[in-house]
């Protein structure tokens, strides 16, 4: 639906200027927010299917939002939005909300940005294991 797709190219719109505009990091937290208590309205809901999500999330916006925040240097939010992720997953089991490969990589990138290298080196090899990679 034109709703959906609105909030995802809002989203990703905000999460692009990040680095250009002071405001834009604080707009895209409280939109993430207010997506993720959506998805906790829905959840309580259930069955009932009385409230949809306007967009739902994913992975891949977590993702892409962690790169964004930590190539504008705020690394701490994109650490905070990478706990955020890791509680929907906790909280709903579902697949969308399991961090994949561009959301451990955006990872290590904060960690490597924040000197941290032996907790990029263990994300780096959990990856290797989980996906299969070769670190060569």
């Amino acid at each position: 639906s034109p709703d959906k797709i609105s909030y995802r190219i809002i989203f990703y719109g905000l999460a692009n200027v990040i680095a250009h505009d002071s405001q834009a990091k604080d707009r895209i937290m409280a939109l993430l927010r207010e997506m993720e208590r959506e998805e906790e309205q829905h959840d309580i809901v259930g069955s009932f299917q009385l409230h949809r999500p306007r967009a739902q999330l994913d992975a891949a916006m977590y993702g892409y939002l962690i790169l964004k925040l930590a190539h504008a240097g705020h690394f701490d939010q994109a650490e905070q939005v990478y706990q955020s992720l890791l509680s929907m997953y906790t909280k709903f089991r579902e697949p969308r909300f399991c961090p994949d490969y561009h959301v451990k990589r955006a990872l290590c990138f904060v960690y490597a940005r924040t000197g941290r290298p032996r907790e990029a080196e263990k994300m780096v090899l959990g990856m290797e294991d989980e996906f299969g990679l070769d670190s060569e």
